[in-house]
């Protein structure tokens, strides 16, 4: 299983290309469970087949998330089943969230400074 990284709030698509009939049916799964184009709708998820084959007989499976968040992070597997065969190929994918930059204080000031003087008294004299 390879990995791969995203940056938190930017877009990611993972590609899954099959070779198979016209009848394949393909489906994406995250950590094991299902992703259903349904629920997906409502955190602007994707999920798209070119169905057109290419000379090969490849069909393409894209998932697209089009803002990735931390809970995005997982294994994200491809399943194609055709005539009574499955086959599968999963990616672990992690979402880094950049480090806040802040400069402190917020608005720069100027201290006043104190001088003083240190004398030292040498005792044996």
């Amino acid at each position: 299983m390879k990995g791969g990284q995203v940056r938190e709030g930017y877009p990611f698509t993972v590609a899954c290309n099959v070779n198979g009939s016209k009848l394949v049916k393909l489906r994406w799964f995250k950590d094991g469970y299902p992703i259903e184009p349904s629920g997906a709708l409502l955190r602007k998820v994707s999920v798209f087949v070119h169905r057109d084959q290419d000379l090969r007989g490849f069909h393409t499976l894209y998932l697209e998330i089009k803002q990735a968040s931390v809970a995005d992070r997982g294994k994200y597997e491809c399943m194609a089943n055709d005539w009574g065969q499955t086959v599968n190929k999963s990616v672990f994918l992690d979402v880094v969230t950049p480090p806040i930059l802040d400069l402190l204080p917020a608005s720069p000031s100027v201290l006043p400074v104190r001088v003083f003087s240190v004398y030292f008294i040498n005792q044996k004299d």
